[in-house]
Parts: C-alpha cells; structure tokens; sequence
C-alpha cells in the first residue's frame, strides 16, 4: 500500500516518513474528507486509491460510465471542481445544442449566434470527455484517487 499523504511505500503497514499507519488509512473516511473539504479545512484531507468504506466501487463505475459526463463520479466521491466543470459544460453543450436545432428548423435569425456559441464550447467540451474518459479508466484500473480524512491526525 502506498502512502496517501507522501505517496512512499508503506513498510510493515507504516509510512517511514508520516508515520501514517495503514489502519489510519482503512479506518478513514470519505464521508469526513468531503466535509472537511466544504468546510475549507483541506490540511489533513488526503488522496488515496484505497478506497474507504463508505464508497462503494461498483457505484462508482456505474456512475462514471453511465452518467460520468455530468461528473457525477465526482460529486460522489466530493471532487467539487471537476464535478461542477463537468456539469456545467453538459448542460450548456445539451441546451444550446437544443436551441440551435430548434432555430436550424424554424430558421431563426439568432442560428448563426447559437453556432457561435456553440463553437466556443467545443475545447471545454473536449476536456471534459477526456476529464470523463480518464476517470472511467482510473475506476477500472483502481487508480481513481478519492478524499480521505486521515483519522488521527485531524487533531494534531
């Protein structure tokens, strides 16, 4: 097992230079790292591809692959940043993709501006599909890092 907070290998289920135990690091939660993570207190939050057990794989790749593109992987597991990148993206590519299918039909001036707009969310859209791709990959391969609270040392 490697160590969440240095990435070194853990030797007899210690950490040689935290001092992090690998109980620490299976007793952890992800329940305690996303709120700590919305309380701003981000000192003691760690990413770790052990996952705690209150994430269950199984849900995390069925969510990744079936609805990965609205991120919401990430917002399972408390990822805010890419989760919302993902959302917002979706739902912007969906909406205005929408708006100009109706005014292609009903030939509505604004088509050219919703083209427009359109081809500016193509390189947000690309990152995302790539945000989406890579993170289905990490779940499959068990690499998929997840917030933990390393329990212990949110104290010290």
């Amino acid at each position: 097992m490697k160590c969440p907070v240095c990435g070194c290998k853990m030797k007899s289920g210690i950490c040689p230079y935290c001092n992090i135990t690998e109980a620490q690091v299976l007793a952890s939660s992800n329940q305690e790292g996303k709120k700590a993570i919305k309380e701003h207190n981000r000192r003691y939050v760690h990413y770790t591809t052990v996952l705690p057990s209150d994430v269950s794989r199984k849900k995390l790749f069925w969510l990744s692959l079936l609805l990965g593109w609205t991120g919401a992987q990430n917002f399972y597991v408390g990822k805010q940043g890419k989760a919302w990148f993902s959302a917002i993206v979706s739902t912007l590519v969906i909406v205005f993709s929408v708006l100009f299918t109706i005014s292609s039909l009903n030939h509505w001036v604004i088509t050219n501006i919703l083209y427009m707009i359109i081809e500016l969310l193509v390189i947000p859209t690309i990152v995302m599909l790539f945000i989406w791709l890579v993170d289905i990959i990490n779940v499959i391969t068990k690499n998929f890092k997840v917030p933990i609270l390393i329990q212990g040392k949110e104290n010290k």
